[in-house]
């Protein structure tokens, strides 16, 4: 912020809530804009906490500092415990309606998803954004399966990283995020 319009903003910020309680008949209707601007503003610092608290965690499991259950040693490893593992989706494929929200409100939209996976890969597409990309597992978060997303085709963002929880036999939850983007998608899948 420039220096110089600090002292500008200051006095607009002490002065605004004198011309609100002064204007008389309006003022119910502009205090409950204010606080809902207010509440907004709350969720959305919410919101960024905790993305910001899974980027680290994501990056941690990234630097191969979690906890020796929860890394994953070799490509082979993933094979073998696959099959144990109630926290890795089951082979095959996973589809629903993903929700991207985040500010501003206008990029919030609702559009159709894939997840595939198997011992082969794990793959991702969208198919009315025109996008794909595959899915490298990193670890587990709590019960949550970790994969870091690389889109492959398309010009959707890539590097991001979806939290895949498994949701019974056949229903996944799946939630997204990455730093350099100002929204989050989340999705519930079914295989297909």
């Amino acid at each position: 912020m420039n220096k110089r319009r600090q002292p500008l903003l200051l006095g607009v910020l002490v002065t605004l809530p004198f011309l609100l309680w002064s204007c008389g008949g309006g003022e119910s209707a502009d205090q409950a804009k204010l606080e809902q601007a207010r509440r907004e503003g709350v969720a959305a610092a919410h919101h960024a906490d905790q993305i910001r608290q899974l980027q680290k965690e994501v990056a941690a499991l990234k630097r191969g500092q979690t906890a020796p259950e929860a890394a994953e040693p070799n490509a082979q490893s993933e094979v073998s415990t696959e099959a144990v593992d109630s926290r890795i989706p089951a082979s095959g494929s996973y589809g629903g309606e993903a929700q991207q929200r985040g500010t501003p409100t206008r990029i919030n939209r609702n559009y159709p998803m894939q997840m595939s996976f198997s011992s082969g890969g794990s793959r991702v597409m969208y198919p009315t954004l025109g996008c794909e990309g595959v899915l490298q597992p990193l670890g587990y978060q709590g019960e949550s399966r970790v994969y870091e997303e690389k889109i492959t085709s398309g010009h959707c963002d890539s590097g991001g990283t979806w939290l895949v929880h498994v949701d019974g036999s056949t229903t996944i939850e799946a939630a997204w995020s990455l730093s350099s983007a100002s929204y989050t998608v989340s999705a519930t899948l079914v295989a297909e």
